[in-house]
């Protein structure tokens, strides 16, 4: 049976510009870095593009723009991203939601822990797609989210990240508690909310109490954890709402996850 989802909600967030990432620490010891919140990450306009997708390209060019620019004109042109609340439709309207096809999508997986139909969908973004969906402002606050993680735990080895929005339909059960990585001593998950979510379509929980934030993570914000820390995504108890959100994984290494 086919159900109709609730696109989200448009941004009417007031957007006053990017403040200096400030973070939300009680302790660290050395080797070991608590949860953190950091404020105004992702730009509103980097959350548009991603819930409401590109524009096509308009037929007079400017005769200015670049020959880079050029090209990835051309492409999003050709193939614009649609957005993510399209693509929620999309997924629900098609008998295989794991196949649907985008140039900025290297994979569609499930993230289930029982069989049936797939109910958290994790799309995993190519490098194109993360150089054209995340503004240079995001990827600076990323990169210097990054350099804090490294400076804390003195590491002066090379990291990667990879990219995925990840969708929690309506009725998505509890996730059981997990680990992103065992085996990487540096390992780190990047949570950005992206869509807004009712107390009932559940959050990020974690196993020790005392690693659960004090305030909402709102979105533009991004929750930072260690990928060795027990957490679970809850349920999504909505009937129409799906919850969005962004995660990037840093890591040395593979990432095993």
């Amino acid at each position: 049976m086919r159900h109709k989802i609730a696109a989200c909600s448009e941004d009417t967030d007031s957007d006053d510009g990017i403040s200096s990432s400030s973070s939300e620490v009680r302790h660290r010891t050395v080797g070991e870095v608590e949860v953190q919140v950091y404020r105004k990450v992702l730009p509103r306009a980097a959350i548009n593009l991603l819930m409401k997708g590109e524009q096509p390209l308009a037929k007079n060019t400017n005769s200015s723009i670049s020959s880079r620019s050029m090209s990835s004109s051309i492409r999003t042109a050709r193939n614009p991203w649609p957005g993510v609340n399209y693509l929620i439709q999309t997924l629900f309207e098609s008998e295989h939601a794991t196949q649907v096809k985008h140039p900025y999508i290297a994979e569609i997986s499930s993230r289930c822990d029982s069989g049936g139909p797939p109910q958290r969908l994790d799309l995993r973004l190519t490098s194109s797609g993360v150089q054209c969906l995340l503004t240079p402002t995001a990827i600076l606050g990323v990169e210097a989210i990054i350099f804090s993680l490294k400076e804390a735990l003195q590491f002066a080895g090379k990291v990667q990240w990879d990219t995925h929005l990840v969708l929690v339909l309506p009725g998505a059960p509890e996730q059981k508690f997990h680990v992103d990585s065992s085996r990487s001593w540096f390992y780190f998950t990047l949570i950005f909310p992206l869509s807004k979510d009712p107390p009932k379509a559940g959050k990020t929980e974690f196993w020790d109490k005392k690693d659960q934030p004090v305030v909402p993570v709102e979105r533009g914000d991004v929750l930072v954890f260690d990928g060795r820390r027990k957490h679970r995504g809850s349920a999504n108890a909505t009937s129409r709402h799906v919850r969005v959100f962004l995660y990037i994984a840093v890591y040395s290494g593979t990432d095993w996850n």
